[in-house]
């Protein structure tokens, strides 16, 4: 059973594309999910306030690093 599901004609150049698309296709649906769900959080959060535009301030710390990031994720920060 192996021998056929790894053969060439198993995988012909047409299933790889659409195996290829539908991948491509669900990841872009789901990043925009995601960018979508972390604005609405980041408005709700902070939409009431106004930018103090005359005070840079560089990144946060907790930006710099994807473990960082997953945990302000997990506990839902918006501007992660």
């Amino acid at each position: 059973m192996m021998k056929h599901w790894l053969s060439k004609k198993y995988w012909a150049d047409k299933d790889v594309e659409k195996l290829m698309g539908a991948l491509l296709r669900f990841g872009v649906i789901f990043s925009g999910i995601v960018v979508i769900a972390g604005g609405m959080i980041y408005l709700v959060r902070h939409g009431h306030e106004e930018p103090a535009y005359r005070a840079f301030a560089g990144p946060n710390a907790r930006w710099d690093n994807l473990p960082s990031i997953v945990r302000g994720v997990c506990e839902g920060h918006g501007k992660s």
